[in-house]
């Protein structure tokens, strides 16, 4: 069988030496993403030795074909009977074998903890994914954190990435309106987006926090609102006129139908007294004074008692006629 050492000047040494190469890469990137996701202290260890010895493995396989492939290497040498060059190339590939399945028990392993750990970097992608605008920043106004819907609005509305959270805050106070300390703007591309601000606390630090929110939709049905308010408000001041005037009216008939019954009946007393004077001989002056008395109590009502500043019964049906419009014209004596 042959051995390590037999094969160092032939392709499959070299093939072994880059498959031990691409490891070795795997093995940093492993370690590197165990870092970079503060992993359990187990998991990093692991993959610290499992880095390193893939990195020994082809240091020795690298110093050993450079010095079979290259002679003129001066002072080095190989003893083909030591223990390493002595033992079978399939060691060594079986070795390769291992480390590569190690390598995909490291990758499986951090594809679970990432399914299952809410990692800095999930964090940040949910975050940006968010539909509403995030900005946190310092005291001064420095942005320090901002997603990309946050940075789309400043973009548009300063030119330029929220680098300074007050320069954005005078531009929505300057061109905003203003929604009890928050602030309503319409972009070009006409969204509405109301922006907040606030305070957090984080590790014994105070930050600004500035938020924004679509309320496209929300403003859209709030105008439409609006406008039929405006409508029934019209709507409501014409009904009340056409109110006041249908009462208007309506007292107007009343007051033109009692006059009116008012001349007709006072226009067949005058008739029923002129008669019993131009012919009293085929006239009953009883009869003709009782209903005159009957009409005049029906039309304007029995008198109030007797008051002696009052006048008589006629000074009385004069003045209430006059009070509903009617006007009485007397010649002459009037009859007892």
């Amino acid at each position: 069988m042959s051995t390590l050492y037999s094969i160092l000047d032939r392709p499959g040494a070299l093939l072994l030496l880059l498959i031990a190469l691409s490891l070795m890469i795997g093995q940093a990137a492993a370690l590197v993403l165990s870092l970079k996701e503060k992993q359990s202290g187990r998991q990093t260890p692991a993959a610290a030795l499992h880095m390193l010895a893939g990195f020994l493995f082809f240091v020795f396989l690298l110093n050993s074909y450079d010095i079979v492939s290259f002679p003129q290497t001066q002072g080095a040498s190989i003893n083909p009977e030591s223990l390493p060059f002595s033992l079978s190339w399939l060691c060594y590939a079986f070795l390769e074998a291992l480390f590569a399945c190690f390598l995909m028990l490291q990758f499986r392993d951090y594809r679970r903890y990432k399914k299952s750990t809410v990692t800095p970097n999930a964090i940040r992608q949910t975050v940006d994914l968010l539909p509403e605008g995030i900005c946190i920043s310092d005291q001064n106004g420095t942005a320090l954190l901002s997603n990309l819907t946050m940075d789309a609005l400043c973009r548009e509305l300063t030119g330029e990435r929220p680098a300074d959270v007050h320069r954005l805050w005078a531009r929505l106070e300057a061109d905003g309106e203003d929604q009890s300390g928050k602030r309503l703007i319409r972009t070009s591309r006409g969204e509405v987006w109301l922006f907040s601000r606030g305070a957090i606390t984080a590790d014994g630090k105070d930050y600004d926090r500035t938020s924004a929110v679509n309320v496209n939709e929300r403003y859209h049905i709030t105008e439409e609102l609006r406008e039929k308010n405006a409508q029934l408000q019209d709507i409501q001041h014409r009904m009340k006129e056409a109110s006041a005037l249908s009462s208007e009216m309506f007292v107007k008939q009343e007051e033109a139908a009692a006059r009116t019954a008012l001349h007709n009946e006072l226009g067949q007393v005058l008739l029923m007294g002129r008669h019993c004077i131009e012919h009293p001989d085929s006239t009953d002056a009883a009869l003709v004074a009782l209903i005159t008395k009957q009409m005049n109590r029906f039309l304007l009502g029995e008198p109030k008692a007797s008051d002696p500043n009052a006048g008589d019964e006629l000074q009385q049906a004069v003045h209430m006629a006059g009070s509903i419009g009617v006007t009485v014209e007397m010649t002459g004596e009037a009859p007892k």
